[in-house]
């Protein structure tokens, strides 16, 4: 019987973007199952999650398309109450579609075995270790959260380059040209997509405008996930 994995983004899902089908694409054998910590919710609601002085800034996609700003403070409350929904319909692991670090998600009376998969330190420790005698550069969602991301690599013993590029917006392949240009000129010898809003097709583009290898959060959270469900059918 394949395992049952719980995809929570930080929006809504269904997601307009295929984040989920591509994760899913790297746990062959593995049943996923897609909810968002905004779900049913309409938008004035969403508004009232609006970021407030001091609280970190998270971008996320709601189902019709539109891209959100939202805090992570006041995230927090629903995004317990979905991965307990989660726990509570089946699903042995939930990850957690975002960059962003959060406190323990991990429902009271969870099931033993049950776990959350946060990938914020896991996707840091291997870009980290790639970055070695490299200059690194990080694309990110929104210019708010730069100075947070240039202290949070700092504190890994690593300067980056911050580039910004909104993966939700009308141009947002040409944006996230122009931005990978720059961390181009930079000198950036590894390129970091630090947003799960970032697709296989940005990573191209960011490839190729970069010129150096180019590592996208919600791919390498997918195999890191598939090692620890057993995707592949292997168990």
């Amino acid at each position: 019987m394949a395992r049952r994995v719980g995809l929570l983004t930080i929006g809504q899902a269904p997601r307009a973007d295929g984040l989920a089908r591509e994760m899913a694409k790297a746990m062959d054998g593995v049943e996923v199952v897609e909810a968002g910590a905004l779900d049913g919710l309409t938008a004035e609601d969403v508004r009232a999650l609006a970021p407030q002085p001091g609280d970190e800034t998270l971008v996320t996609l709601l189902a019709d398309g539109q891209a959100v700003t939202i805090g992570r403070d006041a995230l927090l409350p629903r995004l317990r109450a979905r991965v307990a929904a989660l726990c509570a319909e089946g699903a042995e692991v939930v990850a957690l579609l975002c960059t962003g670090a959060f406190p323990d998600l991990a429902p009271e009376g969870a099931p033993p075995g049950f776990a959350v998969f946060q990938p914020h330190g896991a996707l840091r420790a291997v870009v980290a270790e790639l970055a070695r005698g490299r200059r690194l550069g990080v694309l990110l969602p929104h210019a708010d959260q730069a100075q947070a991301a240039r202290e949070s690599w700092a504190a890994r013993g690593l300067a980056c380059e911050v580039a910004v590029a909104s993966p939700y917006a009308d141009a947002a392949e040409e944006d996230v040209r122009r931005a990978a240009e720059a961390l181009r000129r930079a000198g950036c010898g590894l390129v970091f997509m630090d947003c799960f809003g970032y697709s296989l097709r940005h990573k191209a583009v960011a490839r190729r405008s970069a010129g150096a290898p180019v590592v996208l959060a919600r791919t390498l959270a997918a195999r890191l996930l598939s090692e620890w469900v057993g995707g592949d059918g292997d168990g």
